[in-house]
């Protein structure tokens, strides 16, 4: 069996993480601030940490770390706020609960992240590749989705605004999301499903599909052989 070893670092004063590794995240919001990693103590050689500009910067010394690591550490933090969380390589991401006026997350690769509960008065996801995301309770002004590549989200609650742009094949289901205004631009082969309750305005280019719930205004544009229909009530 490995040996675990457990490190803690006093990092403090930052509302940003910047995540460049591999591993699982944990991540905490409280009164306090640090960071604890487990793993093999040779994994753990390969692990840079920083704060600058309000940044918990986590990443491997070298690139071909990557290539070598002999396996992934698990990686707690603790933090006052969160504004902007970006996500790099393969990573699993858990975060309970989450209060902050804006978040931006950011994703590039393969990886998993999962919120319990968040709320925030703007929201902007932007991912590239095919990771996965599920919110299961989100209260929002303002949600925006970039997506592409092959990446799945999974999104509940509420929202005033939602906006989804997509290339690629990224799928979205947001129809336990009650959205009063939802704006979708699709170019691709993207599916979605969305809850509309006031307009629903889709522009689809290749053969995305639209299915909405609710009983909006819909303006829609449509090129290539994408559809735009309504989803049962009892789905």
């Amino acid at each position: 069996m490995a040996n675990v070893e457990v490190r803690t670092f006093q990092v403090h004063n930052f509302d940003s993480i910047s995540f460049r590794a591999l591993g699982s995240m944990t991540i905490y919001q409280g009164e306090e601030e640090g960071l604890t990693v487990q793993g093999e103590p040779s994994a753990l050689e390969h692990i840079k940490v920083d704060v600058e500009n309000r940044q918990l910067q986590i990443r491997l010394y070298t690139w071909y770390d990557f290539l070598f690591l002999p396996r992934p550490a698990k990686y707690e933090i603790r933090l006052k706020n969160l504004h902007r969380l970006d996500v790099s390589g393969s990573a699993d991401v858990e975060m309970a609960e989450l209060i902050s006026s804006e978040l931006k997350l950011s994703t590039s690769g393969s990886g998993n992240v999962h919120i319990g509960s968040l709320e925030v008065s703007h929201f902007q996801i932007n991912v590239s590749g095919s990771s996965h995301l599920r919110i299961d309770e989100l209260v929002s002004e303002n949600v925006v989705i970039n997506a592409s590549g092959s990446g799945h989200f999974v999104l509940k609650g509420r929202a005033d605004r939602l906006e989804i742009r997509t290339s690629g094949s990224a799928e979205v289901d947001a129809l336990q999301l009650d959205a009063n205004h939802v704006k979708i631009s699709v170019s691709g082969s993207g599916k979605f499903v969305v809850t509309a309750l006031d307009t629903l305005d889709v522009s689809v280019s290749g053969n995305g599909r639209v299915g909405y719930r609710g009983d909006p205004r819909i303006s829609q544009a449509i090129s290539g052989s994408g559809t735009v229909y309504r989803v049962d009530q009892s789905a």
